[in-house]
């Protein structure tokens, strides 16, 4: 297993890039939504509680070997 962090500071481009896939799904989650902007919208809404934090999305990557059976 290969894990990849990126810190980014935008939700909605993030959220676009990792959900637009072909093969994207959400395994789960403790927000409301089924899309990018309802997602966005909650994450805006919640935004500037912690004004220290310059990069408040974290896009991360787990990659699983294949396997045959």
């Amino acid at each position: 297993m290969i894990p990849v962090i990126y810190k980014k500071p935008n939700f909605l481009d993030t959220l676009k890039y990792v959900l637009g896939k072909d093969d994207a799904a959400i395994v789960d989650t403790n927000m409301m939504g089924t899309n990018p902007d309802e997602f966005n919208q909650q994450f805006l809404n919640i935004k500037y509680t912690k004004k220290a934090v310059k990069r408040q999305c974290a896009h991360l990557i787990i990659s699983i070997a294949h396997r045959s059976n």
